[in-house]
């Protein structure tokens, strides 16, 4: 019997199809898991045969005779679909993709989307029909024909040269099943636990039921479409060719709250929670989750429950890196394992930066490049001299070649530190500039044997130089890289390419995109500890304790665009045309389902928790979780902060007992950097210092000067200005705030493209008064440099095509079409106004401008003028804000540097001539606004009422705020103090804002 069991939220087919296969014999029966955690859960119930979705249509291959297939790689498939868009970029066959196909990430965008188009169960010529028969006019039509023309090259590419994807697997394994008396080498098969099919695996699965026998276990009441919206469509796919069974199986003694909440979860009822089986908690920061649920972890330990009874689930790791080293740091065995990224370790940057030393550069470049490499940690315990030694050279001598420097090194060196000098030197020579992907995985795999890591290790452990940890950490990269390096090999051969002739810049790209992503195990995970994974691998589980991190908006839910190619409307639209692809609102479907399994797989207790900043707090699926039950019973709690006789930890119980005794000394006999620990919070509270963001260190100082410069822009000025720890994190640590792409206009493009049109426009218009042309005629003209400047952004990526540009567009261009009609009114009003340049650059040899600092030496200032006017007896500056415009009284406070510098560099342009005033124009308000003037009788009459200010001491007040934050830099003072919110700071975890005491110093939070 073929079937479909529907079973209720917190259910589970696997134990019953356990049992059938049982009856039927291993030997003719498999059960198909979609995830390894699933299938060593069943192998823990008793299964025998476990296979994936994958296994059943290689095994079917297997029977049929395909035993040789040449299968191919992702990396393979990106190969072959970058030389096709560039094979068709060459013969101008690609008008809408053509600016794309160089552009980063294309490629691995295009290359989705075949994946994508081909699992969507519509057949080559199927696809190629339907984008080509749905005839959009213009760039989307475009679009449309070169996708299919593509995606037909790609398929008939495979086809050629006998290669498979898994997409191509799957469709010759439908192929198989299709032909007379295929071997299918099973009578039963049964899958449980997947939550959706796509159309190739609907499809294999119609074509296995007429050869042996198909029963799947899904999770799905029609009910509650809310919650199972992701398993809607699996329902209706195989409930055409198999028959449904509402199957209820025996589920473990819930407790009375779970049990409410699994049956109603997504509705509401008029039960009131009580008892404690569900707890909401909210914390001040991710690192107080983490803490709170291990220490509750660990209080469930201390109860004598076992390991196998706790799971703690997230839906991403990415955003709980530390989570196995704290675990470790409270005793709880865990089965995560203690890994370190590929991509961070020294001897991948070595490599890295000795391929970009291969590099043909000038004299002074190629030295520099050289001075990265001596930089480079694995360089120091590799080599046998004292690159620290040599680098200092350069703080002395201003070197214009590598000649020079290696001249100048070989004569500090003695004979043998000179000798490994010159390895490095002939290893960073080994690099060829320009040649085939082939010769450089040779080179390098070459240049790592050279390195004798092994050996130079071993010696450096005998005189005590390196320990094991480091021996280990270097040993693991080595062989990850050997691995990586065969695999670049392998795809590129795969694809034909291995003769394909690249530069070293090119192939360092190559190798660190290959790099990432790739872990190395410094120590395994205890397989008896308490289960830590993705909440997206587990449904149909049963834990007496599930712990659920993460619960926070932007993270669970986790909004992320399917591909950005085609946006939600178009594949809305394409299911009408037979090709049925994700989309957004399939991937919120998704998690609100992972959310719901997670929640089921709880017997005994649920904690489910966020933490709550500036930037965010708990996502809607906690208010969910509060609505299934009356009133308001079920409520948040906060983490409480934790005592000395409360600790549970080594590191806290120091952390505590630092706070309240430092000069004990049994303890400081007993925990490491004892004198250390205590004294840090203290120094905090007699004022700023080391710990507290001033930098101190002398040679540290004199390297920060150097690095500083003496150019400055506005941008950099105000970001002191606001808060010296920002500066710090944002140009010296080079950290940002970034942002998921979606579909919407970003501030940054929505204010470029505003930007972009109004200097084009009024570019047009210089030495000429707006009131002398006709109103209709100026907003044409707007109309069509808007219209050309969007296809020009949809060409090069800065706006994505997407459903709700429409929209955003017009809001953009109702903004432009106001600032036309403000820009009239203001030159109807003010006789002499007439633009006179726009996008002015100062800081240049045209027009350089600087002032004086506080030690004397030149500040130089640098920027661009939105544009200048003409007043009738002077001139005005004007800046753009595609928002809110700073308040005039920050220009007072030191807060807005952005007019004040353009009004230095005005001051520079006219030289005897007379400054006017500025002000902001605002793409929002529609009007100027916020602005500066200097001469009662030449007022503008956009300024109203407003008192001028003295030119003079405008001027002055800048030069001294310019040169007190200069001088605050230069001198390493970087303490954390935000003048008002700190929105958008990517030092939000670490920063010791919320505690500033009186007398000044910082304190933890």
């Amino acid at each position: 019997m073929n079937k479909l069991y529907c079973v209720p939220l917190g259910s589970s087919a696997r134990q019953f199809f356990i049992s059938e296969i049982e009856r039927q014999g291993w030997d003719k029966a498999f059960l198909v898991l979609p995830s390894g955690v699933l299938q060593n859960r069943a192998y823990a119930e008793g299964a025998v045969n476990v296979k994936n979705f994958d296994d059943i249509a290689i095994g079917l291959l297997n029977a049929n005779g395909y035993t040789n297939l040449k299968l191919i790689s992702r990396r393979t498939q990106e190969l072959i679909v970058e030389s096709l868009l560039k094979d068709y970029a060459a013969r101008e066959q690609l008008p809408y993709f053509n600016v794309l196909v160089e552009k980063k990430g294309f490629v691995k965008a295009v290359t989705g989307l075949m994946g994508q188009l081909s699992r969507s169960g519509a057949k080559m010529e199927e696809i190629y029909e339907a984008l080509n028969s749905w005839n959009r006019q213009g760039k989307l039509g475009l679009k449309d024909r070169e996708i299919a023309a593509v995606y037909t090259a790609y398929r008939l590419r495979l086809k050629q040269e006998d290669w498979f994807d898994v997409e191509g697997l799957y469709r010759l394994a439908v192929f198989v099943l299709q032909q007379e008396n295929p071997v299918v080498p099973w009578q039963h098969l049964y899958f449980s636990e997947f939550y959706q099919f796509d159309g190739l695996q609907v499809e294999l699965l119609r074509e296995l039921k007429n050869h042996c026998g198909i029963n799947v276990g899904l999770m799905y009441e029609g009910t509650r479409p809310e919650i199972f919206a992701a398993t809607e469509r699996a329902y209706l796919d195989l409930g055409g060719f198999l028959q449904i069974d509402k199957f209820k199986p025996p589920v473990p003694p819930r407790a009375e709250m779970l049990t409410v909440l699994t049956e109603n979860l997504g509705g509401e009822t008029n039960v009131p929670y009580t008892g404690r089986s569900i707890r909401l908690l909210e914390a001040a920061s991710r690192e107080q989750e983490v803490r709170t649920v291990l220490r509750s972890i660990k209080e469930v330990l201390w109860q004598g429950e076992s390991t196998d009874n706790i799971i703690v689930l997230l839906r991403d790791f990415s955003f709980y890196a530390g989570l196995k080293r704290l675990s470790d740091e409270y005793g709880i065995p865990v089965s995560l394992p203690q890994t370190a990224k590929l991509n961070n370790e020294p001897l991948t940057e070595l490599l890295y930066l000795l391929l970009k030393k291969a590099v043909p550069a000038a004299p002074p470049v190629d030295a520099g490049n050289l001075w990265q490499v001596l930089g480079c940690q694995a360089v120091k315990m590799l080599f046998k001299f004292d690159a620290e030694k040599l680098l200092r050279l350069k703080a002395d001598k201003f070197y214009q070649s590598t000649a020079a420097f290696t001249e100048d090194a070989h004569n500090m060196l003695d004979d043998e530190s000179g000798q490994e000098f010159l390895r490095l030197l002939e290893l960073a020579g080994s690099l060829p500039p320009l040649a085939s992907v082939e010769s450089y995985c040779t080179a390098v795999t070459d240049l790592l044997a050279q390195l004798n890591i092994a050996g130079v290790l071993g010696s450096a452990f005998k005189n005590g130089t390196a320990d094991h940890a480091a021996i280990k950490n270097y040993l693991l990269a080595e062989a990850a890289i050997t691995k990586v390096l065969k695999q670049i090999h392998d795809d590129y051969a795969a694809g034909s390419l291995l003769d394909k002739k690249i530069t070293a810049q090119e192939f360092a790209d190559i190798f660190y995109e290959s790099v990432q992503g790739v872990e190395l195990t410094l120590q395994r995970g205890d397989m008896g500890g308490v289960l830590i994974t993705e909440a997206a691998g587990i449904q149909g589980v049963y834990y007496k304790h599930v712990f659920l991190l993460g619960v926070r908006e932007g993270e669970f839910p986790s909004l992320k665009t399917e591909n950005w190619i085609y946006n939600d409307n178009e594949r809305a639209t394409m299911v009408s045309l037979g090709i049925d692809l994700p989309g957004t609102i399939a991937g919120l479907n998704e998690d609100r389902y992972f959310f719901a399994a997670a929640v089921a797989a709880a017997l005994q207790s649920l904690t489910v928790s966020w933490y709550s900043d500036d930037s965010g707090g708990a996502s809607a699926y906690a208010e969910m979780l509060q609505n299934t039950f009356a009133g308001d019973t079920l409520k948040a709690q906060s983490c409480a902060p934790v005592s000395v006789y409360d600790a549970m930890s080594a590191d806290e119980l120091a952390e505590k007992l630092a706070a309240a005794d430092r000069s004990n000394s049994w303890l400081a006999g007993r925990f490491d950097n004892w004198q250390q620990r205590t004294e840090i919070e203290y120094l905090r509270e007699e004022g700023y210092g080391n710990y507290s963001g001033v930098m101190q260190n002398s040679a540290l100082l004199a390297q920060l000067k150097k690095y500083l410069g003496n150019t400055f822009s506005a941008s950099r000025l105000e970001t002191y200005a606001a808060c010296p720890f920002k500066f710090l994190v944002n140009y010296l640590w080079n950290q940002q705030v970034y942002a998921e792409a979606d579909e919407n206009v970003t501030s940054i493009d929505r204010g470029n493209l505003l930007h972009a049109a109004a200097a084009e426009f009024i570019g047009r218009y210089c030495n000429k008064r707006l009131a002398d042309y006709d109103q209709e005629v100026l907003l044409a003209e707007m109309q069509q440099i808007f219209e050309a400047l969007c296809a020009e952004y949809l060409q090069s990526g800065k706006l994505k095509d997407t459903v709700l540009l429409t929209y955003q567009k017009e809001s953009l261009l109702k903004s432009l079409l106001a600032f036309v009609k403000a820009e009239y009114d203001y030159s109807l009003a003010w006789c002499g106004y007439k633009p006179l340049a726009v996008e002015l650059p100062f800081g240049t040899a045209d027009l350089p401008v600087s002032i004086d600092g506080a030690d004397g030496t030149k500040i130089n200032l640098q920027g661009r003028i939105d544009r200048i006017d003409d007043g009738s007896g002077g001139i005005f500056v004007t800046d753009y804000k595609s928002g809110n415009s700073p308040e005039k009284r920050k220009i007072a406070d030191g807060l807005d540097m952005q007019l004040p510098l353009y009004l230095l560099a005005a001051e520079q342009l006219v030289g005897d001539g007379r400054v006017l005033g500025a002000d902001y124009y605002s793409f929002k308000n529609a009007k100027r606004e916020n602005g500066i003037f200097f001469d009662s009788d030449a007022k503008p009459p956009f300024f109203g009422s407003a008192k001028a200010d003295d030119f003079n001491a405008v001027l002055a007040n800048t030069r001294q705020f310019i040169a007190g934050y200069v001088s605050g830099m230069r001198s390493g003072d970087f303490k954390p103090q935000p003048f008002d919110k700190c929105d958008f700071c990517p030092a939000l975890d670490i920063c010791r804002r919320k505690n500033v005491n009186v007398a000044g110093g910082a304190e933890d939070v």
